[in-house]
């Protein structure tokens, strides 16, 4: 069974802010936009993440392995302005299995 896009948004925010896993919350991020990659709100999730709970972002995205990770990953290295991360990380989603 998938999750529809509001779902996983509202899942990332729970984990987020009422849940203490900002790991988890980017993991639910990063599936709405694989859902719906046009929608800004699940950007806006992880840029909010990153700005509140930095350390963890980093360290769930540090060794990326899951699909999730590799684009949440491939996001924060945007915001950071490293477009050469960023983009060798979206290029491998394609190499990645989705789980």
């Amino acid at each position: 069974m998938t999750m529809s896009r509001s779902g996983s948004l509202a899942l990332a925010r729970v984990m987020a802010h009422c849940g203490g896993s900002p790991a988890e919350a980017a993991a639910y991020a990063a599936g709405a936009i694989g859902d719906d990659p046009a929608d800004s709100e699940s950007y806006e999730l992880l840029a909010d993440l990153r700005r509140t709970s930095g350390r963890e972002m980093a360290a769930a995205v540090a060794a990326p392995s899951g699909l999730w990770q590799f684009v949440a990953a491939s996001y924060l290295c945007f915001l950071d302005g490293e477009m050469d991360r960023a983009a060798s990380k979206a290029a491998t989603v394609r190499l990645v299995p989705s789980r």
